[in-house]
């Protein structure tokens, strides 16, 4: 951008910040009652980070009819760098600062959701606090004392915990990772150390995804594949994850569908259980009863991929009932002694 356009688009974000604030200054001199309403909170896209991460914070309402307002987002500036807001908003010593009017004049109250979203940078391991307070009033200039609640961030070393002392640094044999991040929503299930495989769907506007890997061992070695250059349909990511003194490896793989119908890439699970099959019992009688569903540990979720059965020790075949949540998807069941079953 030349340099006379930037400075003259600068100049008109003043000007209307300033136009904004004098709006919301003559609002303030209007007399005006006290009512209490509605709730204001901070929430984060991330509820932890990595040291030198980027992350978004936004404020939310709920159940506020404001017409005017104007927040105040106090930080911890030892551990966080702010790095943007929008249009209307300014900072002042670790304060970021965010005005709204209503331009109908008050036909349009915002009463719900997502107001403002500001983009921060973790720059020290701890715990990093966001504070929020303002002023709200409604179309009649009465005041609004809504209730006010922050946030907690917390910040990691890279391989290491909230405090900076890496965890498990003392075993060279430990090859988890303690962080795993794509860039993007949606990956299913959650992280967790001791899960190895993930799904995510993803457009066809995404190419790369920027992936976070971060080993409880800081001394670990980490290497990544297949997140560049995401094709069409089914791609297979590694994060693969090589202890200090490589004894032992963790594969974690993330199964990435790139598509322009994400509904169509639904392989999700809707009802999932186990049956012993009765015709398969070596003491069978045609007096005996019906082999009782088997339970499965953990009890069935969508997001999760990985469960345990018994059965008594004269089953030898057991049913899967495995239904999909899509229609269009189909099932495919393999194992010895496995059969798979849309009904008993």
């Amino acid at each position: 951008m030349p340099k006379g356009e930037g400075a003259q688009r600068e100049g008109d974000l003043l000007k209307r910040y300033i136009l904004v604030s004098l709006i919301f200054l003559i609002i303030l001199l209007i007399p005006y009652k006290v009512f209490a309403a509605g709730n204001v909170s901070v929430v984060s896209n991330k509820g932890s980070v990595a040291n030198g991460e980027e992350f978004d914070v936004s404020v939310n309402l709920s159940g506020i009819p404001a017409c005017a307002f104007q927040l105040e987002l106090s930080f911890d500036g030892n551990k966080l760098e702010y790095i943007s807001g929008p249009e209307n908003s300014n900072m002042v010593s670790n304060t970021a600062l965010y005005t709204w009017v209503d331009s109908t004049g008050g036909s349009n109250p915002t009463k719900d959701g997502t107001v403002v979203t500001f983009k921060f940078k973790a720059k020290a391991a701890g715990e990093a606090a966001f504070g929020i307070n303002g002023m709200f009033f409604d179309k009649d200039s009465n005041e609004i004392m809504p209730i006010y609640s922050g946030i907690k961030v917390n910040i990691q070393n890279v391989g290491g915990d909230a405090l900076g002392a890496p965890n498990n640094s003392g075993n060279p044999s430990n090859a988890y990772l303690s962080i795993m991040r794509m860039g993007i929503e949606g990956i299913s299930p959650d992280f967790n150390k001791n899960i190895t495989e993930y799904n995510l769907v993803v457009g066809t506007d995404v190419s790369d995804l920027n992936i976070t890997a971060v080993p409880e061992n800081p001394e670990s070695k980490v290497n990544i594949s297949g997140n560049k250059g995401l094709k069409i349909g089914l791609n297979t990511v590694q994060i693969e994850v090589i202890s200090k003194n490589g004894s032992k490896k963790m594969t974690y793989t993330i199964n990435v569908t790139k598509t322009a119908n994400p509904a169509k890439a639904n392989a999700n699970l809707q009802t999932l259980s186990v049956k012993g099959d009765i015709s398969s019992l070596r003491s069978y009688s045609s007096q005996q009863e019906e082999c009782p569903l088997t339970n499965i540990t953990p009890d069935f979720a969508a997001d999760i991929m990985s469960y345990t059965a018994s059965v008594p020790s004269n089953v030898e075949k057991v049913n899967v009932f495995a239904v999909p949540e899509s229609i269009n998807a189909n099932v495919k069941i393999t194992g010895p002694g496995l059969t798979s079953s849309r009904r008993w």
